[in-house]
């Protein structure tokens, strides 16, 4: 069974550091993911990937 969560944060930098310690828990054997992402939104209103 999938699951899909989304948290959002203010700062990209903060997003970025959740995002290393989720791939060193998966390392780590502490959790199973499948996949993970930072989704930035731009001033311009356009969306950016990470």
């Amino acid at each position: 069974m999938s699951e899909l969560g989304v948290v959002g944060f203010k700062e990209v930098e903060e997003a970025d550091r959740v995002l290393l310690r989720l791939a060193k828990l998966k390392k780590e054997h502490l959790i199973d993911l499948e996949d993970a992402a930072v989704v930035i939104c731009d001033e311009a209103g356009r969306v950016h990937l990470k």
